[in-house]
């Protein structure tokens, strides 16, 4: 057994646990999330931060609670918060994720974070479907990817409990996409304004996806052919999306909630060399 010191973040009701990479140096990290991240037996998250301080700013690896590696926007915006107030970064600065070096920015308790535009492209979500609109499970979509894969439904309005597992988990675990892809219903408040009920891959239903609403904001701008800022209302609060031209800055206000020490056990602690890591998409 290890005990590892943790925090408990949050960005929009997208919460993670986050620890110290140099703590868990040679541990098995997926196994660490799965375990870390259960409800009743752990901490319960949405994800695991794996987080530490470089040269040009900070690096962060992100675990889904199946164990999966992903890139996260949120889970980007909890890190920037965390190397801030550690005072690992100032209030500009880059953190290396996914194989991509994201530009950060602290002001006041927001969090701003600069991603490349979104991707239309088949190979890049990946899909076997054609670029554009498709129905997957009875659901009309767009895939896309902002980091991670989303297929954006722009719906009437937002499903009823039973649908929304029924599709959101066909969807997610069809042949169609490899590496399975998070589902995103998407009603149009206003032109500038969206909401959101998200299903996110590897974890199920969430309050927040920072990626999810780039994506979401993304299709949106392309249907009603708009450019500059869209609030996309996830359910645990507003994600601002500024669609440039060349790049997307997206903002929230995370929060450390608490910290504590947890204690990691023996299978959380094996070396596993062969994990593979993330690339973005």
């Amino acid at each position: 057994m290890r005990v590892v010191r943790f925090w408990k973040t949050e960005s929009v009701g997208n919460h993670f646990v986050l620890v110290d990479a140099r703590d868990l140096r040679g541990a098995d990290l997926p196994q660490a999330a799965i375990e870390l991240c259960a409800h009743r037996f752990g901490i319960g998250a949405d994800g695991l931060l794996a987080v530490e301080p470089s040269d040009r700013g900070m690096s962060l690896r992100m675990f889904n609670p199946d164990g999966t590696e992903d890139f996260c926007g949120n889970g980007l915006r909890c890190a920037g918060l965390h190397g801030h107030l550690e005072k690992w970064v100032g209030t500009s600065f880059e953190i290396l994720h996914g194989g991509l070096w994201v530009p950060c920015e602290v002001s006041g308790g927001r969090v701003s974070v600069t991603l490349p535009p979104a991707t239309f492209d088949a190979a890049s979500v990946p899909t076997s479907l054609p670029a554009g609109q498709a129905t997957v499970a009875g659901l009309t979509g767009v895939p896309v990817s902002t980091g991670s894969p989303h297929f954006v439904a722009i719906v009437p309005e937002l499903p009823h409990d039973e649908t929304f597992v029924r599709v959101s988990r066909a969807i997610e675990t069809a042949p169609e996409f490899p590496e399975s892809i998070s589902v995103m219903w998407t009603k149009a408040l206003s032109p500038r304004r969206l909401a959101l009920r998200i299903w996110e891959r590897g974890v199920g239903e969430t309050f927040g996806c920072g990626t999810g609403s780039v994506a979401a904001a993304a299709v949106w701008a392309r249907q009603a052919a708009l450019t500059g800022e869209i609030q996309v209302d996830n359910p645990g609060g507003p994600v601002a999306v500024d669609l440039l031209d060349g790049e997307v800055v997206s903002s929230t206000s995370p929060t450390r909630v608490f910290s504590g020490e947890v204690s990691l056990s023996s299978r959380s602690l094996l070396s596993t060399a062969a994990w593979p890591p993330t690339s973005l998409h």
